[in-house]
């Protein structure tokens, strides 16, 4: 639960799957946390511009380390994200994540997107807003999710359900 940072570069630590959206970072100062072959394949492949993103290879020893680096915005926008791990990783190191506006979305949250253009709104947006804002708006979606999944009780109950329904 560290507190956030006045850091405006994005950061980006997730496999490089369609579905995870790295093209959204396109022309923006960001930092990756992934396999640069798969970075590579953007460039190659889709004509992704990748020349304003900083990559570091994937290793789990490096996880703290990455995330200990110098950036305050996770991309985490990523399109049908069943659970958000990188997400509660960006959340616990006090990156303000840009979520993807169909994850947790009965949540309110004020950062979300889901297309390039949008993305690129509330990075400005992001770096608008205030120390103590963003500081609240970290504790705010924090607790509303940890209400939601850091209870065995509801969790259990979610799980019984799942099993338990007729299909």
């Amino acid at each position: 639960n560290n507190k956030t940072s006045m850091n405006n570069r994005v950061g980006f630590a997730s496999r490089c799957e369609t579905r995870k959206c790295p093209h959204f970072l396109q022309g923006i100062d960001s930092e990756f946390f992934a396999d640069p072959k798969d970075v590579q394949w953007w460039r190659r492949n889709i004509g992704v511009d990748t020349s304003k993103w900083k990559v570091f290879t994937f290793k789990d020893d490096n996880i703290d380390r990455f995330y200990h680096r110098e950036w305050g915005i996770s991309h985490s926008a990523h399109i049908v994200e069943p659970f958000g791990y990188s997400i509660f990783q960006a959340l616990d190191y006090g990156k303000i994540p840009i979520l993807n506006r169909d994850w947790c979305k009965d949540i309110e949250y004020p950062f979300r997107s889901y297309s390039k253009e949008e993305f690129e709104k509330q990075v400005k947006t992001i770096k608008g807003v205030s120390y103590q804002e963003r500081n609240d708006i970290l504790e705010n979606l924090r607790n509303e999710l940890n209400n939601r999944y850091n209870n065995p009780k509801i969790l259990a109950n979610q799980y019984l359900s799942i099993y338990n329904r007729e299909d």
